[in-house]
């Protein structure tokens, strides 16, 4: 502290006037009006001309104007915030110092200060302090000369110090006031129902939500017996609760069933303690509850949806372990009924090669829709199929457009098809069928659903059909097996039959010659034999292999100048490794055997065509001769003749095709058909 000698005042003067501000702040809550009249009561009662109570902004550690009295406007606009380090006094003060400056002309170093340049001859600079912490700063001057003695600084500092303890006061009830409007406001603006009730559940307060949630006032609900509207299932359980919470056991996440006043039945959850009490006795409880009917249907949504998934896994593990196509389909069925609660359901395949349809798998009563086959474009099925979306058909729709005697007499109330995709590729459609007793139509969420679940079940069978294939390549592979060692004794005797007939000829040319031309027969049966047997290359020229391949037939057949014409109508078509052994193998076989056995009925001479073209992104083979056709009543789809047996898979399991074998114009005409590889 900084003061000159300072003369005594009289005791009472200085109880009279720290009496005469405390009273001032006490009269007051609020902050800025504390400040107000803490300085209007030291100005008045140490008769000075002016001052202003600054408050220390932590953040910045400034200190910021808060009041003034009896300062000139210059002083308020130039002295708004004092810092640190700018002014000696301020520094002081804030260190917990008092400054008094007597005469700022007789101190040089103060007449840069704020107060000093706002026209004050004397002043004073006292640190606010609660708690022995310095909060603020108060400042007081006057326009004349003045002398302070030590009871002044006494009188400032005990003021000081009522000031500050009634500013901290003051702030902690606006806090509280704060408070407790921030809760009352949560309380009222929340979502959940908070209530007050007597012991008995009678209820006495609610917040808006409790009209919401329960559809009643306070007054119409505290007028009903408690438990009234919850149902009687739960009704025990929550007067139990009720009745341990009163003994002090708190009621936690209980769940129960109540009737808002519309009627409407909803699901509740609800959290109680004790609100009040008068000595040992319970008089008030209070209550969160909340609704949770969307929760729980929610809930529902969920277990169901996991009841799906269980269903999508299993079908997913059918394709692994069900390697029988039978049981899997038969699985697919059941479990997509399940899972939409359907009447029954039936699977149609589509043969896209052919452009036909069958029902492969049906359940009961539907069974009768399996075997015959027809066109792909018929029916629900066609529909699904030309859109490639699943779609929910009314009863009209089913009688419209259902194909079937069957599915149109069985009392269909609602149909579902969906589409089978895999690999991009429409394999068929999953159909469910509701009848007339059912309550309530196919949904478009039923729709989304089973849209998931064909498409895991279209993998599972496709997986299964690869399975399947592989099974048929393998007996084909065996098939070749056997075949290649039937060839290979074939023409180890071609070769002793040509050498014999050589040898038996008689002629007396040549030998040498002779030997020549059976060596170049047997060079050309071995250029066969590897032609058949010899890894193709990836993409291979369909009309280079066919033109070599019959050429090479022709030549070995020891056909001499009357040998057969041959006709070919080849297409530069760019087939896989896979085509092209199945296409040579299939061309060898015709060709061959017609080389072999045909005859032509008036002994002219043999005509062999042969074509391979494009059509619309397919491959068409066609071999025809004219020798005679097959024998009356002959059927080759019942033949067990290894050669034909070979045709036949190779068309049907390793192209994929559609294999055609009959007689026409006096000979055998053999057609396949099967897609080709995109480019």
């Amino acid at each position: 502290m900084k003061a000159g000698t300072f003369n005594r005042s009289p005791r009472d003067a200085r109880l009279t006037a720290v009496n005469f501000v405390a009273d001032a702040v006490n009269r007051a809550l609020d902050l800025r009006e504390i400040a107000d009249n803490a300085l209007h009561g030291v100005l008045a009662v140490m008769k000075l001309d002016g001052g202003a109570i600054y408050v220390l902004d932590e953040a910045t550690k400034s200190l910021k104007l808060f009041a003034s009295r009896g300062m000139t406007e210059a002083f308020v606009r130039q002295a708004a915030v004092l810092r640190r380090g700018k002014d000696a006094a301020v520094d002081a003060a804030l260190a917990g110092e008092i400054q008094v400056v007597e005469d700022f002309q007789l101190a040089p170093h103060f007449l840069e200060l704020d107060a000093a340049r706002a026209g004050f001859v004397t002043g004073v600079w006292a640190p606010i302090r609660t708690q022995g912490v310095v909060v603020g700063l108060v400042v007081l001057g006057s326009y004349r000369a003045r002398t302070w003695d030590l009871g002044d600084v006494e009188l400032i500092e005990t003021i000081t110090n009522q000031v500050g303890n009634a500013m901290v006061h003051a702030q902690l009830q606006a806090d509280l006031r704060a408070s407790e409007e921030q809760y009352r406001t949560m309380v009222e603006n929340s979502a959940d129902a908070i209530f007050i009730t007597d012991p008995d559940c009678r209820p006495r307060w609610g917040n808006s939500a409790f009209t919401r949630i329960f559809g009643y006032t306070v007054e119409e609900l505290r007028a009903l017996e408690p438990y009234a509207r919850v149902h009687p299932d739960d009704a025990h359980a929550v007067a139990q609760a009720v009745a341990r919470l009163v003994h002090g056991e708190p009621v936690q996440n209980l769940e129960l069933r109540y009737c808002r006043k519309d009627g409407v039945w909803m699901d509740l959850l609800c959290n109680g303690s004790v609100f009040a009490r008068e000595g040992d006795r319970v008089t008030q409880l209070q209550f969160v509850v909340r609704e949770v009917t969307e929760v729980k249907r929610r809930q529902a949504e969920l277990e169901r949806t996991n009841r799906q998934l269980a269903a999508l896994l299993e079908i997913s593990g059918g394709s692994a372990q069900q390697l029988e196509l039978g049981p899997l389909l038969k699985l697919v069925l059941t479990r997509a009924a399940e899972l939409l609660r359907a009447d029954a359901a039936y699977m149609i395949r589509f043969d896209n090669a052919t452009d036909q349809s069958e029902v492969v798998a049906a359940t009961p009563p539907f069974e009768g829709l399996i075997g015959p086959r027809g066109p792909a474009s018929r029916g629900l099925s066609g529909l699904v199929r030309q859109s490639r979306q699943g779609r929910i058909f009314t009863r009209e729709e089913v009688l419209a457009y259902g194909y079937s005697p069957i599915l149109r007499e069985a009392q269909v109330r609602s149909a579902l098809v969906v589409p089978l995709i895999s690999r991009n590729a429409l394999i068929g459609t999953l159909s469910l069928v509701r009848h007339a007793t059912a309550t309530a139509d196919f949904t478009g969420e039923d729709l989304q659903l089973m849209e998931v679940f064909a498409g895991r079940a279209a993998v599972a069978i496709d997986n299964a059909e690869l399975v399947k294939d592989l099974q048929h390549k393998n007996e084909l592979l065996e098939l070749l097996v056997e075949e290649a060692h039937h060839r290979i004794k074939n023409n180890l005797q071609m070769v002793s039959g040509l050498l014999q007939l050589q040898a038996e000829s008689g002629a007396t040319g040549d030998v040498s010659a002779q030997l020549r031309s059976a060596t170049t027969r047997v060079q050309a049966i071995a250029k066969v034999h590897n032609l058949l047997s010899q890894d193709m290359p990836e993409k291979v020229d369909a009309e280079k292999l066919i033109a070599a391949l019959v050429h090479t037939l022709v030549d070995v057949s020891g056909a001499e100048g009357g040998g057969p014409r041959v006709e070919l109508d080849l297409e530069q078509i760019w087939l896989t490794s896979e085509q092209a052994v199945a296409v040579a193998l299939i061309v060898n076989e015709l060709v061959s055997n017609a080389l072999l056995h045909a005859r032509t009925a008036t002994g002219d001479r043999l005509h062999l065509r042969i074509s391979c073209r494009r059509e619309n992104g397919q491959a068409r083979l066609q071999i025809s001769d004219n020798g005679g056709g097959f024998p009356t009543g002959f059927n080759w789809r019942n033949s067990r003749g290894q050669g034909l047996n070979i045709i036949i898979q190779l068309a049907q399991v390793n192209l994929r095709g559609a294999l055609e074998i009959a007689s026409r114009d006096g000979g055998v005409f053999a057609g396949v058909r099967f897609d080709l590889a995109p480019a």
